[in-house]
């Protein structure tokens, strides 16, 4: 039975193919690991912890991407639950400014939810199919 796009919930979106960095690695460490997975923004942890979010324009500052750590240019970012509805995750993802947020539970990322899985979503909708 197919649902609607608008019953889905954080879990049915969620991806464990990201990057994370630590918040203490420097930049240079954050550029490769974007580069290697053809990426745009990394979770940045403290230990098991979300610290925040860093994305290629965060490290397009004026800054040593061999000294400077990635706490430096990190940008906070809310989370979800697992349970949290699709209009939830799209209305965090507008509000934030973001093409990626973490599923959380427990303290423990379960996986990261992309701007491009929701754009999926929106346009597998029977609401858009002529559009």
């Amino acid at each position: 039975m197919a649902h609607s796009t608008f019953s889905l919930r954080a879990t049915d979106l969620i991806s464990t193919d990201y990057v994370s960095v630590q918040s203490t690695a420097p930049l240079s460490k954050v550029l490769g690991a974007l580069k290697q997975k053809d990426a745009k923004e990394a979770l940045v942890m403290d230990g098991k912890s979300i610290a925040g979010l860093i994305s290629d324009s965060g490290l397009l500052r004026n800054v040593d991407i061999t000294k400077t750590k990635a706490s430096t240019v990190m940008r906070t970012l809310p989370s979800l639950s697992p349970t949290d509805s699709f209009d939830r995750v799209v209305r965090l993802m507008r509000d934030a400014d973001v093409r990626m947020i973490p599923v959380v539970e427990k303290n423990q990322v379960l996986g990261v939810i992309t701007a491009q899985s929701v754009l999926s979503q929106l346009q597998s909708h029977p609401a858009f199919v002529n559009v």
